[in-house]
């Protein structure tokens, strides 16, 4: 049975609530927010919300990852209506689980909202393009510009640079703002990055919120627009008591471009974001001379596209003695793997929806992954591995061991088979590794591909190596 999340599955979610809770709701029931004069908006669509414009954006990525968005924020009942120019056959909005059927109407897609929620609009069954809906809850007792201790931007452009942040400092994103600059902070307590504005990758080549040896942290609304350069979008390295949450990131097309990467750090939780990358979109590393181990470690309520890669790995760098007490549950996952690599790409390889990769000495261990929807899946599912990749530096190996899968459902798609294996053990270094109990105790229960329930490796079609010991189905 996993021990799983003891420390932290509900302390650590209370603490962080607590800690950044305000108490008064603005009377505004929705809120659009004016595009700054110049940025670039979408060709193809127009939004209305209840009647008012809602802004959609270009996000101005290299085919054929370039998309449209679009937010605002409500409380209440809203009506959308989203306008496309030219003529359409059909129309899916994900994920699946919202359960938003919307009506046509000649060229006018229209549905109801009752709550808020992140969306991917589709049509014609393809993936060129699509509109993506952030409808926000309403912000609480926001920032003021003359408010101490508030780096404040308004609406508009603003050309901001480096901005390191310091001890109980808080940075404001309006609305409406366009920010073209990067956010570090080192050895900083109490931070906050706040607002519903965008911060503007285009012409940037570091990492776009950078944090290290840092405490009580608090992202929240923001957009990340954009990520060309050979970097991770954003790093959280030993860090400490930190809340991702309502973030939105919709990254470039380099194979480098991780969203949100958690390294050394405890006491994370990731909440209601979206992520769309070329490479992991959620991922857990431990790097650096310390050896600090990951752990405590929640992932929730999040909607996920990773063009590549994982949509939630560990790994594979794990410099620390484990990674443990690690929750992802009720996310979707959507178009995970879309394009196709070349068997000589090591992408082919590096690829699903659910990763595990140990080339380290590390142990991983207590790992939970539950109530996982699964949207249109073309690579591996699930991928346990142990393994050395190029960015491994110990010479030992390390294990993977009580890993749960509960409620894991994949909606619709064609998989390809997963795997629970160790592979090159006897090709780096010399090393000579018996096989048995190098990964153990993983349970899959009510594992269901396409509307049935795997009760065995067979049904599940999984490719697994003899190095694997105790691996049950469970209804």
């Amino acid at each position: 049975m996993i021990k799983h999340l003891s420390g932290i599955k509900v302390s650590t979610v209370l603490f962080l609530s607590l800690f950044f809770l305000v108490s008064k709701v603005s009377a505004e029931k929705l809120i659009t927010y004016p595009a700054p004069e110049g940025y670039v908006k979408s060709p193809y669509f127009t939004v209305t919300v209840n009647g008012k414009p809602s802004p959609v954006y270009d996000a101005r990525i290299n085919d054929p990852d370039n998309c449209g968005y679009t937010y605002f924020d409500f409380e209440g009942t809203v009506h959308v209506i989203v306008t496309v120019p030219a003529g359409f056959e059909s129309v899916k909005i994900r994920p699946q689980s919202a359960g938003i059927k919307p009506s046509v109407k000649g060229n006018k897609i229209e549905f109801d909202m009752t709550s808020p929620k992140k969306l991917c609009l589709e049509l014609n069954g393809k993936l060129g393009y699509p509109l993506f809906i952030f409808a926000n809850p309403l912000e609480i007792n926001p920032p003021k510009a003359n408010d101490p201790g508030v780096r404040y931007f308004g609406p508009g452009f603003h050309d901001a640079g480096k901005i390191d942040i310091k001890s109980n400092e808080t940075v404001y994103i309006a609305g409406g703002a366009v920010v073209k600059g990067y956010f570090t902070a080192t050895n900083a307590t109490n931070i906050k990055i706040l607002g519903r504005g965008i911060m503007d990758a285009h012409e940037n080549n570091s990492n776009m919120i950078s944090m290290r040896d840092c405490k009580n942290i608090l992202v929240e609304g923001i957009f990340i627009i954009d990520q060309p350069a050979y970097n991770w979008t954003t790093i959280y390295t030993s860090c400490d008591s930190v809340l991702v949450k309502n973030m939105k990131i919709i990254a470039g097309d380099n194979d480098s471009n991780d969203g949100i990467d958690i390294v050394s750090s405890q006491q994370f939780t990731v909440d209601d974001c979206f992520v769309k990358c070329h490479d992991d979109c959620v991922v857990i590393k431990a790097l650096g001379t310390t050896r600090r181990d990951s752990r405590d470690i929640l992932i929730t309520n999040c909607l996920i596209w990773n063009i590549q890669a994982y949509s939630v790995q560990i790994g594979p760098e794990l410099l620390a003695s484990e990674v443990t007490n690690v929750l992802v549950k009720n996310c979707d996952f959507i178009h995970p793997n879309h394009i196709e690599k070349d068997p000589g790409h090591i992408y082919y390889y590096y690829c699903g929806s659910i990763g595990i990769l140990n080339g380290d000495s590390c142990d991983v261990h207590n790992i939970r992954y539950e109530d996982i929807r699964i949207e249109d899946p073309t690579a591996k599912l699930i991928s346990l591995r142990i393994m050395k990749t190029p960015w491994n530096k110990d010479k030992g190996f390390g294990k993977i061991h009580d890993i749960y899968f509960k409620n894991i459902h994949v909606i619709d798609g064609n998989p390809a088979p997963s795997e629970i294996i160790s592979t090159g053990l006897d090709d780096f270094y010399n090393t000579k590794v018996k096989p048995g109990k190098l990964i153990e105790n993983v349970t899959f229960e009510d594992f269901n591909i396409l509307g049935k329930t795997i009760m065995n490796v067979q049904e599940g079609g999984f490719i697994v190596y003899p190095s694997v010991v105790n691996l049950k189905f469970i209804k």
